[in-house]
């Protein structure tokens, strides 16, 4: 069998050995190390698993998603996860390309491919603080607004919970969580895989590439090592007819992981993880479609970006023998830097300034960004009567939030003069305690409560100012700093019952928040308020799992109303008083609605998937540039997702698949106006699908796959427009989804 088999047997068995009440170390390192694991692989993952288990039904998955491992008919709440080898193969690698098979989520990247995460519709967009958690490994991201494109090369899988999340994982999990779970080192045996792939782009200039590779060593029967790296070659497919330049999209990307686990003891497991990537473009994905397709006329900067995170991870559990030890420990580097074109905003400014006629690139630099965190929980094994869980949880978060704008000649791109300066470094720190417990009041009914205590301080250093915009725009050159302190409180209730051991019906009182947060101080000199309160959702939700037909048929449906109060919104200033953006609270809204998800294997080889999902988020309590009524930021009414593969066997020891899925995602609406932004009519995005096929050929130890992603070349649009971004001659931009892009992908395991 290959590495990735066994590595699945191994959790399989240690799964069962804690069925069995045996709570061993080494099992929970498998089991624990995941935060959620999904109900419903796509289709190619799905297969890999149910060949490997030799099994044809809908497989048994067991999850994570309460921080104890759990069958997933046993968890009163809705959670899914994507397996991450099939993304490598079918050349899906950012949030972008794959969030379409997980319900309810929603992505909308900007120019500089930073992006706004939303689920079951809660989000305001813009820079105001998260509603979606973002983990590495169980841990936080080092930021609070940038989410980058973690590469799939050695993850096992990318799961999202969906609902408010703020008991058992804090701030800014109000919407829900994406986590990003990391491969782990095995100490059976020596495997590896290598692969190799090259994709071809509708208007890309050259062909894109990317390789692959990962091998574990068991150093002995206690010691395992895992090193994976890659690196990929994105081509770029927008041609800046300003400047004559082609592909200027082009994105290159590296990056390395080291993994060690272990045992010195039968009740200790230790381990250490180190994950570096750098993503690197030159320009970003904007396209001005009046210009013609794939085409845009902005500086040759605009949008240009780097991202270069480094994870590093230890994670401790110790079996005090009915008692689990858990430590998670995190030190996170997010180095940043975005570049976007304001030409169309502050170029009149800079115009008038230099006495030419300028454009204005805006830099945004997190270069030293970090955060540390630290969480120490204890957990009872599995009981016929009650399960309890404490810990306590420690952030840190630093942000250097650097600013600058250089003027640029808009007809040569030659550098005219910095025009503005600023910097606003903040600090945010988050402690808490929470307990967890469930009540197994009889074989079949079970009650689950949960409650945390969060207090937050956020701390703005003084601001500091120079340029020349400082006097175009009667600005100081200094600005105090402040802090805010709040404390939270959020809980969570959960009855469940089983009507057989394969139907459960529940429902569930869950909450979040984003915690108190201070204006930077350009706004805050200007009128902004100093400090925006925090901002609450309680979710109301029933649901139903089942399987049925010895398990070849699964259903889930889940029903659920999301309340939110004292929305932070993001705000624009006039830029008669700069232009500034800053927080407030405004508002309120609801987010109602329902999901269905169904997997079967009709027959022996087929695998079928799909869900629909209906959201109406919107505003019940206006303010001064929102109705009630208006529907919140990028939330679709309706959105779908189908997936079809089928298996069958060309010679005994290969095995041919074909397959494809189908994307459908609602009309959706922009961000709010404000301000500069004028109040006016909000950018609209049409509703689009997207068409994706596969075909492929894999023996125990090769895998050959041919893909068409976009395959309809559906120009669905995820951000932009007039109030967004626009060039100098007032043409809106938008960013969309990649076009359609063929490629091959070859893997060898050893």
């Amino acid at each position: 069998m290959s590495g990735v088999d066994r590595s699945a047997g191994a959790r399989l068995r240690h799964i069962a050995e804690m069925k069995k009440g045996t709570f061993r170390a080494s099992a929970t390192a498998a089991g624990l190390i995941a935060v959620a694991v999904g109900t419903m692989p796509n289709a190619t993952q799905a297969q890999d698993t149910a060949q490997a288990n030799g099994n044809t039904g809908v497989e048994t998955v067991m999850v994570t998603a309460e921080k104890r491992t759990e069958n997933i008919q046993d968890v009163p709440e809705s959670v899914t996860a994507i397996q991450a080898e099939p993304l490598v193969r079918d050349g899906q690698v950012l949030l972008r390309d794959y969030y379409t098979q997980i319900p309810g989520f929603s992505v909308s990247p900007n120019i500089n491919a930073d992006q706004v995460l939303s689920i079951r519709g809660i989000s305001t967009a813009g820079s105001s603080n998260p509603t979606v958690g973002v983990l590495i490994d169980d841990a936080p991201y080092a930021s609070r607004n940038s989410v980058p494109d973690i590469d799939p090369e050695d993850l096992a899988r990318i799961e999202v919970l969906r609902g408010p999340q703020g008991t058992l994982y804090g701030a800014n999990s109000m919407g829900g969580l994406i986590n990003y779970v990391t491969a782990d080192p095995s100490t059976s045996e020596m495997f590896g895989r290598i692969e190799a792939g090259t994709s071809t782009t509708d208007n890309g200039v050259e062909p894109g590439y990317a390789l692959r590779g990962s091998i574990n060593v068991p150093v002995s029967e206690d010691l395992a090592v895992r090193l994976s790296g890659f690196v990929r070659m994105d081509s770029g497919y927008i041609d800046n007819v300003q400047f004559n330049l082609r592909g200027a999209n082009q994105t290159d990307a590296q990056g390395a992981r080291l993994a060690v686990l272990w045992q010195p003891i039968s009740q200790l497991t230790i381990r250490l993880s180190a994950t570096y990537q750098n993503t690197e473009a030159p320009a970003g994905a904007d396209i001005i479609p009046s210009l013609g397709q794939y085409k845009t006329d902005e500086l040759p900067s605009a949008g240009a970006y780097h991202y270069r995170p480094q994870i590093y991870n230890v994670r401790l559990n110790y079996d005090f023998g009915g008692v689990l030890l858990t430590s998670v420990s995190s030190y996170t580097v997010n180095d940043y830097l975005a570049v976007t074109d304001f030409s169309s905003y502050y170029g009149p400014g800079a115009s008038s300034y230099f006495n030419r006629n300028a454009g204005v690139e805006f830099y945004y630099t997190q270069s030293g960004m970090h955060r540390v965190t630290q969480e120490v929980r204890l957990a009872s094994e599995e009981s016929h009567f009650i399960e309890w869980m404490i810990g306590v949880f420690h952030s840190d978060l630093y942000e250097p939030n650097i600013w600058h704008m250089d003027a640029r000649d808009l007809t040569t791109n030659a550098f005219i003069g910095r025009f503005w300066n600023y910097s606003s470094p903040q600090d945010t720190q988050e402690d808490a305690i929470f307990a967890n417990a469930k009540v197994n009041l009889s074989d079949s009914f079970d009650v689950q409560f949960g409650a945390r205590e969060t207090r937050t301080r956020q701390a703005v250093i003084a601001s500091e100012e120079s340029g020349p915009a400082v006097t175009f725009f009667n600005l100081g050159p200094v600005v105090p700093g402040g802090v805010s302190t709040a404390d939270n409180f959020t809980y969570m209730a959960s009855p469940s019952y089983h009507i057989t051991p394969n139907l459960m019906v529940y429902a569930r009182v869950a909450t979040g928040f984003r915690p108190v947060t201070p204006n930077v101080g350009g706004a805050v000199a200007v009128g902004a308020p100093a400090t925006v309160n925090p901002d609450t959702t309680t979710n109301y939700e029933v649901g139903l799992k089942s399987a049925f037909l010895d398990h070849a048929l699964a259903v889930e449906v889940a029903a659920y109303r999301i309340d939110w109060s004292d929305i932070q919104l993001q705000l624009v200033l006039p830029q008669s008083q700069g232009g500034f953006y800053y927080l407030a609270n405004a508002g309120g809204a609801v987010s109602q609605g329902f999901e269905l998800t169904a997997q079967a294997r009709p027959t022996d080889g087929l695998f079928l998937d799909g869900w629909i999902s209906y959201d109406d988020a919107h505003l019940t309590r206006a303010f001064d540039f929102g109705a009630a009524g208006d529907k919140l930021p990028f939330a679709p009414q309706f959105s779908a997702y189908a997936s079809v593969e089928q298996d069958f066997t060309l010679v005994p020891s290969w095995t041919a698949y074909v397959g494809g899925d189908l994307s459908y995602v609602g009309a959706r609406i922009g961000i709010f106006n404000s301000g500069a932004l004028g109040g006016g009519p909000r950018d609209s995005y049409p509703a689009y699908t997207k068409l994706n096929l596969r075909a492929g050929a894999k023996t125990d130890l090769w895998r050959v796959e041919l893909y068409a992603t976009n395959l309809n070349n559906s120009h669905g649009q995820l951000d932009g427009g007039p109030t967004y971004n626009t060039d100098a001659a007032g043409n809106a931009a938008f960013i969309e989804i990649p076009p359609r892009t063929f490629g091959l992908s070859v893997t060898r395991r050893f």
